[in-house]
């Protein structure tokens, strides 16, 4: 990528076999880029797939993962294994289907359905992120916040989540 980024085209796309160590060092393929405009509405598209993919992760994985603690390890280590077959199988296997629905929905070539069809990759990643931290604090956490008198959702939201 670095090569690709600062080194004259002729060198890197226009070789059969390119160098493999830089050459000759341009600004020139930067300058292009920024000149046709061409490319801002994808970056900006991209960033917005990014934080939709991020907030939905954040919240269903923050969910998933306090829910999946409070089921036995034996039961949630399970889940968890089912949650990452979807990402050991072949990506057209999922594709094909899911395009199926997000036509018949109106999510095809849509912000939101590119990033609900990322979500099947950081989710289950992010839920057993979510998972390990939520393992790793102590049950006198929230022991003591039931004592003190909390409800199990402002428990959740102002001692288990922070």
């Amino acid at each position: 990528m670095i090569l690709i980024a600062f080194e004259p085209i002729s060198l890197t796309f226009g070789r059969l076999y390119p160098y493999q160590l830089p050459f000759a060092f341009t600004l020139a393929n930067f300058e292009s880029s920024l000149k046709d405009l061409s490319l801002i509405k994808p970056v900006l598209r991209s960033v917005a797939v990014a934080f939709i993919v991020a907030a939905l992760a954040i919240v269903l994985s923050i969910s998933a993962g306090y829910g999946l603690n409070k089921l036995a390890s034996k039961i949630s280590n399970k889940v968890i294994v089912l949650m990452f077959f979807a990402n050991m199988l072949p990506a057209i296997v999922i594709a094909i289907p899911i395009s199926v629905y997000f036509i018949k929905l109106g999510l095809y070539d849509n912000i939101l359905g590119i990033a609900l069809a990322q979500e099947l990759v950081v989710l289950p990643i992010s839920t057993f992120i979510m998972l390990g931290g939520f393992r790793a604090l102590p049950a006198d956490l929230e022991n003591q916040a039931n004592i003190d008198g909390a409800g199990m959702i402002s428990t959740f939201r102002y001692v288990i989540a922070p």
